[in-house]
């Protein structure tokens, strides 16, 4: 389902004028959000790959071979990779949105299939980043809001975020926005020389029929 720009800039006005009303903001967001296309693909995996090199500055290790292999490692998104995947989302009629600042990209959102399993398609794992020199200036609640507000013209019942155990951001984010853990798979993430926790937080939605 393709969101129309007339529906997504509904969609952030209703957003912003929650987070004023419910005093998360001061004042409205001044982030336009829309639909990722091939040609965002620069710009998605240059806020990966800043959150990815930030996260190992300030661990203060190199991700590499403490293991014996090579799986372990946390990659940095190529372009052309990240142009498939943006691809791979409108096949599977997947959302995916950048959100800027006048001509500049501050962030992305994904909805992200969860267990491609049998009955489990109105479950969505979301997957949030920011730019590295907008981060705390409200990208990622903006973001998010809008995707709570959106989730049920999707028809999902239920959203995910699969955290990091020591990613207290992301916690916060999450949790501020009703998510509960559902669940923690111990030692299931290994990067930057260390085993972590995989945290599941979730919160229903109320799906349109």
């Amino acid at each position: 389902m393709a969101i129309m720009s007339a529906e997504m800039e509904q969609l952030v006005e209703q957003a912003a004028r929650r987070l004023v009303r419910t005093g998360a903001v001061a004042e409205p967001a001044r982030y336009a959000i829309r639909e990722a296309t091939p040609d965002d693909a620069h710009s998605v995996a240059r806020i990966y790959n800043d959150s990815v090199e930030l996260t190992q500055h300030a661990i203060g290790v190199c991700d590499n071979a403490k293991r014996s292999h090579d799986r372990s490692r946390v990659h940095l998104m190529s372009v052309e990779s990240t142009r498939e995947w943006i691809a791979k989302h409108a096949m599977f009629g997947r959302q995916l949105w950048m959100a800027s600042s006048g001509t500049r990209a501050v962030g992305w959102l994904s909805f992200m299939g969860f267990a491609d399993r049998p009955g489990m398609a109105y479950t969505s794992e979301l997957a949030i980043y920011v730019a590295a020199d907008a981060r705390a200036t409200g990208v990622g609640t903006h973001l998010l809001t809008t995707a709570l507000q959106f989730a049920p013209r999707l028809g999902l019942d239920c959203l995910l975020a699969m955290v990091w155990s020591d990613n207290e951001a992301s916690h916060h984010l999450f949790r501020r926005h009703g998510f509960v853990p559902w669940g923690r798979m111990p030692g299931t993430v290994w990067a930057y020389g260390a085993s972590r926790d995989m945290l599941v937080l979730g919160r229903r939605v109320a799906a349109q029929a």
